[in-house]
C-alpha cells in the first residue's frame, strides 16, 4: 500500500507536487506450532484528491485515488533454514481517472535462510 503511488508529481513549470495519502493496515499472526503460523491482513489507501498532485493525476490510469486488500497466509518450517508459504490476496482500486481494478492471486514461496 505505501509505495502503491508515485510520491510526487511534476507539472509544466518542473515545480514538484507531493502526493498525499492516508492509510491503515491491521493484520494478525497467530503461531499454531513451532513450524506453522499464518497471517490475516488487510490495509486501505485514500488518496487526497483536492491537491495539485491530483490535478496533474486526473486522466493517470496508474496511480490510485483509493485501494484496498486483504490476505491470508500460511508459513511452514520444516527445519530451521527452510520455509514454505502459500498466501491468498484479494483486493480492489480506483484510480484518479476513475478505472477500477481488482488484484486476485495466489503466491507460493520457498526460502532458505543461509
Amino acid at each position: 500500500l505505501l509505495w502503491s503511488n508515485s510520491g510526487y508529481a511534476i507539472d509544466d513549470q518542473n515545480n514538484m507536487h507531493s502526493n498525499e495519502f492516508d492509510t491503515v493496515s491491521l493484520g494478525i499472526t497467530h503461531q499454531f506450532t513451532p513450524q506453522i503460523r499464518s497471517t490475516l491482513g488487510y490495509g486501505y489507501m485514500k488518496a487526497k484528491d483536492n491537491n495539485r498532485f491530483a490535478e496533474l493525476q486526473r486522466t493517470s490510469t496508474t496511480q490510485n485515488k483509493q485501494l484496498w486488500q486483504g490476505w491470508v497466509n500460511a508459513l511452514y518450517n520444516p527445519y530451521k533454514p527452510i520455509t514454505l508459504g502459500i498466501e491468498y490476496v484479494y483486493g480492489e482500486r480506483e484510480t484518479f481517472d476513475n478505472r477500477n481494478g481488482i488484484d486476485n492471486r495466489f503466491n507460493m514461496i520457498a526460502s532458505y535462510d543461509f
